[in-house]
């Protein structure tokens, strides 16, 4: 900390406090604990639980006797339900507004369709009017406790200046949702980042375990994307596209992909182009399953069907899927070398069946001649992140800077 200014120093030693008793919420730890494993004196700890105490971030949580100077230390915990978090996923046009608790709870959710014809700028301006609908009806002691509205929005997006740089269609380029968002929210703390990056962020900050410090994200279905944590750090790159795993190139005379390169792993394993691949088979005889569930009609194939075939030997579905998940598995393989993870966590609907995940494994574990250096998981929350994850990048956020937020912020 040298250079620190007494300010930094109170935030620095805040954050790690919070971190100490989030990360660690089993261990159940006193003052003196605390000081112990931060390295702080027993005077430093107390002034700062006093003031986070007094500010509703802590609460008292129950004593332990001290067997070796016969005396109760009283636990502290997080108040993990009194902080909200406003959430907008938004991986397409159909938007996912929610309102989150630090535990991970879900105060209220509202998927909202937005016309083709709005502009992004528009679309940021009715999902910022849906959220002031929903915290206009919490008690006013209540919304002292937003502390701030995630945006999790498909494509390249410069989370530091809070634009999201190209989204593939979604929207305009370089659109300043950050800027747009915090007119319509009064000031309020606003984060933007990737979509997937920020489900990689909820992995991490609501997983059940947390004995790993290297972790690589990869979300499948619809489409493919990644995100890679270090010690408790997103990696983003040099421009903010790292991990962007969909557009790997996996087949350089393959077809254009929307990114405008040619032959990127989302044209060959991406669950429009298996759809695309079903519907053009369709037959009563070719795919006599996927035509029993859709009653004849091509047009009303989903990617449940698809999964329903595969799960049940449909033949066509099986070779298509498979043939998607051997340029999957090329592209983990070579990811899990790059970056040398401990652990590839999982995340998408495919990955609910038991028959693919097995076959992505052995196909992982035979391009590597059994030598893979990762464990490769299902996430513990599969399907159940999506939300979280817009508000896990405020959480993080809310712990590096202490709980202290300034004026302007709140």
């Amino acid at each position: 900390m040298i250079g620190k200014s007494l300010a930094d120093l109170r935030i620095f030693n805040r954050a790690a406090l919070l971190k100490l008793l989030y990360y660690n919420a089993e261990a159940r730890l006193s003052r003196k604990e605390i000081a112990s494993r931060l390295n702080l004196t027993q005077a430093a700890v107390s002034h700062i639980v006093k003031d986070m105490l007094e500010e509703g971030i802590l609460i008292e949580r129950g004593t332990v006797e001290d067997t070796r100077l016969g005396r109760r230390e009283i636990m502290l915990d997080i108040d993990l339900t009194k902080f909200l978090v406003m959430s907008a996923y938004i991986p397409t046009r159909d938007i996912c507004i929610s309102c989150i608790d630090l535990a991970g709870n879900v105060h209220f959710e509202k998927m909202v369709h937005y016309d083709p014809l709005m502009t992004g700028a528009e679309i940021v301006s009715a999902v910022c009017a849906e959220m002031v609908e929903y915290i206009d009806t919490l008690p006013e002691e209540r919304k002292k406790y937003v502390i701030g509205a995630g945006f999790g929005i498909k494509g390249i997006c410069n989370n530091e200046k809070g634009v999201s740089v190209t989204s593939f269609g979604l929207w305009e380029d370089n659109l300043p949702v950050r800027k747009i968002a915090q007119e319509c929210l009064g000031g309020l703390n606003v984060l933007i980042d990737n979509d997937i990056r920020c489900i990689a962020g909820a992995e991490m900050l609501f997983r059940p375990n947390r004995d790993y410090q290297s972790m690589l994200f990869v979300k499948y279905g619809p489409l493919v994307g990644g995100g890679f944590l270090l010690e408790g750090e997103l990696f983003r790159g040099y421009s903010f596209s790292a991990m962007e795993l969909g557009h790997v190139v996996v087949d350089p005379l393959g077809s254009i992909c929307r990114c405008g390169k040619r032959g990127c792993l989302e044209t060959v394993a991406g669950f429009d182009v298996i759809k695309n691949t079903a519907q053009l088979h369709y037959s009563c005889t070719r795919t006599p399953i996927l035509y029993k569930i859709t009653n004849g009609n091509a047009d009303s194939i989903t990617y449940d069907d698809i999964m329903y075939c595969y799960d049940n030997d449909e033949e066509l579905v099986v070779k298509v899927l498979d043939g998607a998940l051997d340029c999957f598995a090329l592209m983990l393989v070579n990811a899990i070398g790059l970056v040398n993870p401990e652990k590839v966590m999982l995340y998408g609907f495919p990955f609910e069946s038991e028959r693919l995940l097995s076959t992505l494994i052995e196909k992982l574990s035979r391009l590597s001649h059994n030598k893979l250096s990762a464990d490769v998981l299902k996430s513990g929350r599969n399907m159940q992140l999506d939300s979280l994850g817009c508000a896990a990048i405020v959480f993080i956020d809310f712990f590096e800077k202490g709980a202290i937020y300034t004026e302007q912020e709140q």
